[in-house]
């Protein structure tokens, strides 16, 4: 790992067969922890001391990991070519050096899950809740557990001020 930053962590690798070292950025807020927690969400603080101990062990400069790598499309790799540095890569995956991952840690399915995950429709929106219809059913929910953008809604932030509508 060779910076952090809450918006963007960049990985420095050696390619296959040569001594060229290259970086693959990793964009926090699209990447999980067992599948489950946002890491975007766990370090948008970027105050290392409040972390989980478990991003703590993980995310450290100069820690070697290992990781599945893509290659950038064009348009990605030009909207990229101001920085500092070339970026011709992304990190879709990345572990710990001995670390066991098994299918189940990989796939989401409603077994794996403890709350379904399916769509709905918006039936009624008020600043602090809202009904939405799924699967025949009405489900009342709260403006603090809906998920915009990269975290949860605050207790002040009212329904009405995001994108949301009826239908």
């Amino acid at each position: 790992i060779n910076s952090i930053q809450n918006k963007q962590i960049l990985v420095e690798f050696s390619l296959y067969g040569s001594a060229e070292k290259a970086l693959a950025k990793l964009i926090p807020g699209q990447m999980y922890l067992n599948g489950r927690q946002n890491l975007g969400f766990a370090i948008k603080s970027n105050t290392y001391h409040i972390w989980p101990k478990n991003i703590k062990d993980f995310l450290q400069i100069g820690k070697e990991v290992v990781m599945d790598l893509k290659r950038l499309s064009s348009k990605e790799m030009h909207e990229l070519k101001d920085k500092d540095r070339l970026i011709h890569w992304t990190v879709p995956f990345l572990k710990l050096p001995g670390m066991d991952v098994k299918d189940e840690d990989l796939v989401i399915t409603e077994a794996t899950q403890p709350s379904l995950i399916t769509t709905g429709i918006i039936k009624s929106l008020y600043p602090k809740w809202g009904i939405l219809e799924a699967k025949e059913q009405k489900i009342i929910f709260k403006h603090t557990c809906v998920f915009w953008l990269t975290a949860p809604l605050t207790e002040d932030t009212a329904l009405s001020t995001i994108d949301l509508e009826v239908g």
